[in-house]
């Protein structure tokens, strides 16, 4: 089916199962080509072999190439690919590069499969795109799309700022992403990582495309986790998807992606403590925030706020809940100042809180639970916050009694959007 997006741009999906998507936007290809659904056209070198809409790749004992022809890039341009290893673990690696003339501007090569974006940066004339895969690397090529960029790179962005802990930064949790839901495959839908990990491809300060997983960080030993490797589906990512598509053209809507897991806010030694002994997740998403600003266009402005934490809070909280309230306005207030100062909003945001699980297993849920929802503007009571929307989830961890599902996190994070979108 053809969506329109008001974008100027087709996005063309097509799912065939629950678990295999076949889904690629409007670029130099076109969209039959785009599927990998017939060989015409192809040149393949070494053990590939084609079966029904797909392109399996088998090299036991050679690398493997598969060359392209394409309309001649020029500027930035970004390949889209799914790709599925047969063993995921194994670290066997594939690229992308241009050919006619040789344009291999990512020299270095993906471990990881699922949803891959290869960023060509300014080129001219490269009329073949050739995939390269090592040798003994086994798995199917789902599609492959190459988008020029330079117009939509330029554009505005509106940006939305994840934080918080696992439940927003699902480093290790909310495991089970499913292609047609959580890939992201429309170019104007952007993300900021918050770690730098080569098996994705991400850089810190270097904006990527949004796709599930959203690379962040974790806490070790007091301080964020260097190039690690995230695993789950963020409520960012149906947040992000639900905001596109009430947002006019012309605009990016981005995601910086600034949790950290295993992290606390209140106390002097909480990592989200402006003013503590050692705020890590504060300085690290401080950080992240002014790195997006630095590399965004000009009219690129902070929208919103989503912010997922207190887990790690919990037993200090048992005796008083109401100490949260206060270190989270601190902390928001802290955030704020900087952003007015240096014009990165319009006016003050708003912010989005996802509360945890009901069914948690920590006896302090309920109150905590209770609390935040008390923080909601309209909320009435003593402890609310002006500008602050609060999200309750319905039931659903993982096997941890902590951590929410994936599907609980696309629930939420699509509720998250739907109430920011109603303004009240």
């Amino acid at each position: 089916m053809n969506l329109g997006l008001g974008l100027g741009l087709n996005l063309t999906r097509s799912i065939s199962s629950a678990v295999e998507s076949e889904s690629v936007i409007a670029g130099i290809f076109a969209a039959s080509k785009a599927k990998l659904d017939d060989v015409t056209g192809f040149t393949v070198t070494n053990g590939p072999v084609w079966s029904a809409s797909q392109y399996r790749i088998a090299t036991p004992a050679v690398a493997a190439t598969i060359s392209i022809p394409i309309a001649a890039m020029s500027g930035k341009t970004w390949i889209y690919a799914e790709m599925v290893k047969d063993n995921e673990e194994t670290g066997l690696a594939w690229r992308f590069r241009g050919l006619t003339p040789t344009y291999d501007p990512v020299a270095t090569t993906r471990n990881r499969t699922g949803q891959q974006v290869f960023q060509m940066p300014a080129n001219t004339g490269s009329v073949t795109l050739q995939m390269l895969c090592g040798t003994g690397f086994v798995g199917t090529l789902k599609n492959v799309q190459a988008v020029q960029m330079d117009t939509i790179l330029a554009q505005p962005f509106d940006l939305y700022i994840a934080m918080g802990q696992s439940q927003m930064a699902c480093t290790t949790n909310a495991l089970g992403i499913i292609p047609e839901i959580d890939y992201c495959f429309d170019p104007t839908l952007l993300y900021f990582p918050g770690s730098t990990y080569a098996g994705h491809g991400t850089v810190m300060g270097a904006v990527d495309a949004l796709r599930a997983p959203l690379q962040a960080n974790a806490e070790t030993a007091g301080a964020v986790t260097p190039g690690m490797r995230s695993s789950g589906v963020s409520p960012a990512i149906a947040f992000a998807k639900a905001i596109r598509a009430a947002t006019a053209g012309g605009r990016n809507v981005v995601i910086v992606q600034a949790a950290v897991s295993s992290t606390t806010l209140i106390g002097t030694g909480g990592a989200w403590n402006p003013v503590g002994s050692n705020p890590f997740a504060y300085n690290h998403a401080v950080s992240i925030i002014a790195g997006a600003m630095a590399a965004a266009p000009a009219g690129s402005k902070i929208k919103g706020v989503l912010w997922a934490q207190g887990e790690s809070d919990l037993t200090t909280m048992a005796a008083d809940m109401t100490v949260y309230p206060p270190a989270w306005a601190a902390m928001r207030m802290a955030f704020e100042t900087t952003w007015t100062a240096n014009g990165w909003t319009d006016a003050p945001v708003t912010w989005m809180i996802a509360t945890t699980p009901p069914d948690a297993v920590s006896v302090n849920v309920p109150n905590f639970i209770a609390m935040q929802t008390k923080m909601d503007s309209t909320s009435g009571d003593a402890l609310s916050q002006a500008r602050c929307r609060v999200v309750n989830r319905a039931a659903g961890v993982e096997a941890d009694g902590v951590h929410a599902t994936a599907a609980s996190n696309r629930a939420v994070g699509a509720a998250m959007a739907a109430r920011f979108l109603a303004g009240a």
